[in-house]
């Protein structure tokens, strides 16, 4: 199971297919991701600080999709994580820069691009709670409805403020 897909669809050893998987994931968020060839490895570079995210090697009986995070490309702090965590934030921000001001485009997005994911990758994505998209629907309305202004006024008369 030690083989790497790269890009142009050629296996290469080192990382696993799992963490080149994930690694290809987040390299094709643009405009916040790009995909990058570095060390014979198909990598994601964030645009915003350069942050380079390369696939790992795993053993088949462990292969949980790590991947090694190089903090702004220095590859003298890198961090290994396992890669559902950084796709979670990293389609966070995703879907939150593609869908800002429309709260219900950003949950019915996020869930797609979950749904997405675990169909690329066979990892699940934690989803929010029903809760959360609960509120989320619920701020949506009453923005519409009562403004921003009123909507604060309103919360913070709530709690008390």
């Amino acid at each position: 199971m030690n083989i790497e897909i790269r890009a142009d669809g050629e296996a290469a050893a080192g990382a696993t297919e799992s963490s080149q998987r994930i690694v290809s994931f987040i390299g094709s968020l643009l405009p916040l991701y790009v995909p990058e060839s570095h060390d014979k490895n198909y990598c994601a570079r964030s645009l915003r600080d350069g942050t380079l995210v390369m696939p790992m090697a795993e053993t088949p009986e462990d292969e949980d999709g790590w991947v090694r995070v190089h903090w702004q490309g220095d590859r003298a702090r890198a961090t290994p994580v396992q890669g559902i965590f950084l796709v979670r934030l990293a389609l966070s921000d995703y879907v939150d820069f593609m869908s800002r001001g429309k709260p219900e485009r950003y949950i019915k997005e996020f869930a797609a691009l979950a749904e997405h994911f675990e169909l690329k990758t066979s990892r699940t994505l934690a989803q929010p709670e029903d809760w959360v998209v609960q509120f989320m629907e619920a701020t949506s309305a009453g923005i519409e409805k009562l403004g921003k202004e009123g909507l604060i006024a309103l919360i913070k008369k709530a709690v008390g403020l």
